[in-house]
């Protein structure tokens, strides 16, 4: 699926080519915003964070704070240091 910056834009870009398009600049940690070939907007909520800001590159990265993807379970070294926790 295409991104496009903005809703302007993402309009165009999903009206031309038959398909949603993502509105990058209507992410946020927990949602993510489509434009639809309508014209209408979707946007899909989560009830966790599916990405984190990265302050130094200015944009937004999959999965959680540590560039984990969300729900996955630590393996390995992180299963043992947490394994120790209450």
């Amino acid at each position: 699926m295409t991104q496009e910056v903005g809703l302007a834009r993402g309009r165009v870009a999903a009206r031309t080519a038959g398909h949603r398009v993502e509105a990058v600049s209507e992410r946020s940690e927990t949602a993510t915003t489509w434009v639809n070939p309508d014209g209408t907007l979707t946007t899909e909520v989560s009830a966790g964070p599916i990405r984190f800001s990265d302050q130094q590159a200015k944009a937004w990265r999959d999965g959680g704070p540590a560039g984990q993807p969300p729900n996955r379970a630590p393996s390995g070294e992180e299963a043992e240091s947490t394994s120790a926790l209450p």
